[in-house]
Order: structure tokens, then C-alpha cells, then sequence
């Protein structure tokens, strides 16, 4: 099925044939400033994401640029806090911690006010940051924007032999890779775009892990 897929703070978007199976779509961005350091932005129109069954329970809410903002904690964490955006079907969330210097109230009022939630024009959310607030560093492979596409049927994949398809912005940082721990295994694939394609999944499916990583990356446009 053609797919076409969006970055939420970078902009890019591209499409690719991806498996009929893989139609959820969960979209991880980085920023960095010198107030937070390094934030996850988390992104999907899934609705198996349920913070709720988690233990997270409304605290506090706010807005920026008419999207809706709420703060959720857990009983069993004082200091852990999750900020979400909600736009229309779409959730952005972001899990935090306190600490001596830094509350509850002034964590959620800083990425409150940091981050600007608003729809691209196919309905996707796009990642708007305030002064002093930067997307993360592409030579940090763990700062680098992805999206993953998960089984309709299972949000972790749990069950399935194909776990996920993903894509990453890798830019000219991109390199072929498999992973393999013995249980299961990871297939890198980067391509022309700067976006590298990756299918993961248990050790016995190893070679349709391939395929569809080649078949994924091959088909982007």
C-alpha cells in the first residue's frame, strides 16, 4: 500500500509501499535547549496509545495556538509528569521528570510554551518551537527524527513476526546495517533521500525482515 508519511518538526514528507499490516503510524522527535537539554517529542494517530491504562490521570491543563495541552501524572511518581497535545486524532506527548530545581508547574509551563502543535495541510501535526529551542542534532543517531509503522493489530508488535517499519533522517549520516542478538533481528537500509529504512522482527523471519526493508527503501519517492 502506498503510504505517504510526514516528519512532524522537520516537514519532510515522502511516500513508500509499505505492508497493508503496518498502518500505525508513531512519529519520534528531538529537541534540545539550554533549559530542558535534550526532550522526546512522541507523536501517533494510534488509537491503542492509552495513557490512562498507565496509571497517568489528569492534573492541569493549558493551550498554544488553539491546540489543547494537559498535564497527566501518576500516583505512584511524584516527579514524573506527561505533557500531551491533542489535534484531532493526533496525541503528541513528552514524559518528564522534576527535580529540586526544577517543578512540576514551571517543566509543563516551559515545553507549554516551547512547542506549537498545528496540522500540515494532510491533517499530520507539525512541530513549531519558540526561540531558544532547536530541533535535535543529526550526527547524534539518538537525536535523529523517525517514524515507525506498527501492525494494525498490536501497538509492540507482540505476536507478530514482523515487529514495525520505520523511517529515520539520517541525511549522509546513513549506513547499511543487521542486527542480530540471536532473538531478534534489526535491518538498516539507507537511501538516496538521507532516509534510512528499518524492519525489525524475530530471528526465524530474518530474511522477509530484509526483503521488505530493500522493498520499502526502493519504493520512496
Amino acid at each position: 500500500m502506498r503510504t505517504a508519511i510526514r516528519f512532524p518538526l522537520d516537514g519532510t514528507q515522502i511516500s513508500a509501499e509499505v505492508p497493508d499490516a503496518f498502518v500505525n503510524r508513531e512519529a519520534i522527535s528531538y529537541i534540545t535547549s539550554g533549559q530542558t537539554g535534550p526532550v522526546s517529542l512522541q507523536s501517533s494517530d494510534s488509537p491503542l496509545v492509552e495513557f490512562a491504562t498507565q496509571g497517568w490521570r489528569p492534573s492541569d491543563a493549558a493551550s498554544n495556538g488553539g491546540t489543547t495541552i494537559e498535564l497527566l501524572r501518576r500516583a505512584d511518581a511524584a516527579d514524573a509528569g506527561l505533557i500531551v497535545w491533542t489535534l484531532g486524532a493526533w496525541r503528541t506527548w513528552s514524559e518528564f521528570r522534576t527535580s529540586k530545581t526544577r517543578s512540576m508547574s514551571s517543566a509543563f509551563s516551559t515545553l507549554a510554551a516551547a512547542v506549537k502543535i498545528q496540522p500540515y495541510v494532510d491533517g499530520t501535526p507539525q512541530i513549531r518551537l519558540a526561540p531558544g529551542f532547536t530541533a535535535g542534532n543529526p550526527r547524534d543517531l539518538m537525536l535523529r527524527e523517525s517514524v515507525m509503522l506498527r501492525a494494525v493489530d498490536d501497538a509492540h508488535g507482540a505476536g507478530q513476526q514482523i515487529w514495525s517499519v520505520g523511517l529515520r533522517l539520517d541525511g549522509a549520516f546513513g549506513r547499511q546495517m543487521r542486527k542480530d542478538n540471536g532473538l531478534a533481528v534489526v535491518v538498516e537500509q539507507p537511501t538516496q533521500h538521507g532516509i534510512t529504512v528499518i524492519c525489525d522482527g524475530i530471528r526465524s523471519a530474518s530474511a522477509e525482515i530484509e526483503r521488505i526493508a530493500m522493498s520499502v527503501a526502493s519504493s520512496l519517492n
